[in-house]
C-alpha cells in the first residue's frame, strides 16, 4: 500500500511550532486517521520570506525521497498579514500562490494570521507557543461558523478571520480517497 504523506510548509519555526498544532488540530477533528496510512510533515520556515530559500527546499525534497514510493503533497501555509489594506501583502500573496502553483504544491491562506482564524485575535510573537499549546490541550469542536470561515475558494475575498484550508484538506481527500 502507498503511503500518502502531506507536508505542511509553515510560517513558524523549528522551536515554536506553533501553526503545527492548529494544523494537528484540526485534522484530527476532521478525520479518523487510525485506519488510514497517512503521515503528516511539517516543514518550518522561520518567517514567510524564506518560502523558497535552498533549507527550506531541500527539507522538502527530503521528505519526499523518505517517501519516494508513496504519494507526496506539499502543502505550503501563508499568514495574508493586512491584506485588506495594504497593496504590498496583496503582491507578496499573489506572488507566493503563483510559486506554489508553478511547483504544483498546495496554496493555503490565514487571514490575518493563523491565531485569528483560530483563537479570534492576534498573538504577540512572544506568546505564540504558549497560546497554541493552550489551545492544542483543550476541547476543540468544529463549530459551523468556523468550517465555513476555513471553507473559503482560493478567488474568495480574504476576509479576516477566513482560510481556505478546509478546501484544499477537501481537495487531498477527493484525490487521494483514503483520508
Amino acid at each position: 500500500m502507498e503511503v500518502i504523506q502531506i507536508i505542511f510548509v509553515v510560517e513558524t519555526n523549528k522551536i515554536t511550532k506553533s501553526d503545527d498544532r492548529y494544523v494537528s488540530k484540526l485534522i484530527s477533528q476532521l478525520y479518523d486517521l487510525s485506519k488510514n496510512d497517512v503521515q503528516f510533515q511539517y516543514v518550518h520556515m522561520g518567517t514567510k520570506y524564506r518560502y523558497n530559500k535552498p533549507s527550506v527546499l531541500k527539507e522538502i525534497k527530503e521528505y519526499i525521497q523518505q517517501n519516494k514510493n508513496g504519494i507526496n503533497h506539499v502543502v505550503y501555509c501563508f499568514d495574508t498579514d493586512r491584506i485588506d489594506n495594504d497593496q504590498v501583502q496583496v503582491e507578496a500573496l499573489k506572488k507566493y500562490e503563483n510559486f506554489c502553483i508553478q511547483n504544483g504544491f498546495y496554496f493555503v491562506w490565514f487571514c490575518y494570521d493563523i491565531e485569528t482564524v483560530f483563537l479570534g485575535h492576534s498573538v504577540p510573537d512572544n506568546e505564540k507557543e504558549k497560546e497554541s499549546r493552550d489551545f492544542f490541550r483543550k476541547k476543540f469542536e468544529l463549530e459551523k461558523s468556523l468550517k465555513l470561515r476555513l471553507s473559503k475558494n482560493k478567488d474568495d475575498i480574504k476576509s479576516n478571520r477566513s482560510s481556505n484550508i478546509l478546501t484544499v484538506l477537501s481537495e487531498l481527500y477527493n484525490f487521494t480517497k483514503e483520508l
